[in-house]
């Protein structure tokens, strides 16, 4: 199963929901040190950020692991189609 952090504004985002309603493990961050400590005891194969994140740190997290940082049009589907595309294609994997 793919593991997902997503880091947003807000507890409770709807988009965790749907993402985990498609099949992905998702945990909320609010803040970019949340994940940085995440990734010292749990798999994180990518990090979902949405528009509305400004958080110095990224820049510490995008060094370390994949993310993917939302315009602010995007729906779910545009989340699970890049996950989908990007997860199902072998080039990608490492």
């Amino acid at each position: 199963m793919v593991s997902v952090v997503l880091l947003t504004t807000f507890a409770q985002s709807p988009l965790a929901d749907q993402l985990t309603a498609a099949g992905y493990k998702v945990t909320e961050a609010l803040w970019a040190d949340e994940i940085l400590h995440l990734m010292e005891s749990e798999r994180i194969d990518v990090v979902v950020i949405t528009h509305d994140v400004i958080d110095l740190e990224i820049r510490e997290v995008e060094k370390r692991v994949t993310t993917l940082r939302l315009q602010p049009q995007a729906t779910a589907t545009d989340v699970v189609w890049e996950l989908v595309n990007f997860f199902n294609n072998p080039q990608t994997m490492q």
